[in-house]
C-alpha cells in the first residue's frame, strides 16, 4: 500500500522550468511528446531519459500550456502544478499610451480644411 505522500508524488507533475517533466515518488514516471501537439506519460525506464519533454515556460506558442494542462484527465489522476505559461509581452495599457503618445506627436490634420474641403460622398 502507498504512503499519502507517495500517492500525492503518484499523481502531482511538478512543473519545474529547464528540467524534464518526472514525476512519483522515485522520478521514475515522464512525460513525452506523443507527436500530434500533446504529450503521454510513461514509464522513464522505457520512455528513456532523452525523450522527455524539457519543460519550457517561456514558449510563446499557448498550444503547449494547453497541452500541459490536459495531461490529466478528468478524474484528475494526474494533475500538473507549477508555470504553464510565462512570457513577457507589453501590457494594453503600455500600449495604449503608446498610441496617444504617437498620436500627440504627428501632426494635426487641419479640422477647417476637411470640413470645407472638395471631398464628398453620397449614402444611398
Amino acid at each position: 500500500m502507498l504512503k499519502d505522500s507517495d500517492e500525492a508524488a503518484q499523481r502531482i507533475i511538478p512543473l519545474t522550468p529547464g528540467e524534464p517533466i518526472t514525476f512519483g515518488p522515485e522520478g521514475e514516471l515522464g512525460v513525452t511528446s506523443s507527436g500530434y501537439g500533446g504529450f503521454d506519460v510513461g514509464k522513464v525506464a522505457d520512455i528513456g531519459a532523452d525523450n522527455l519533454v524539457v519543460h519550457d515556460p517561456s514558449i510563446e506558442d499557448t498550444a503547449y500550456a494547453f497541452a500541459l494542462s490536459r495531461i490529466g484527465d478528468q478524474n484528475l489522476n494526474m494533475t500538473p502544478t507549477g508555470i504553464f505559461r510565462q512570457v513577457n509581452r507589453p501590457t494594453y495599457d503600455d500600449q495604449a499610451r503608446a498610441q496617444v503618445e504617437q498620436a500627440q506627436q504627428a501632426k494635426p490634420a487641419d479640422l477647417q480644411a476637411l470640413l470645407t474641403g472638395k471631398d464628398t460622398w453620397t449614402v444611398e
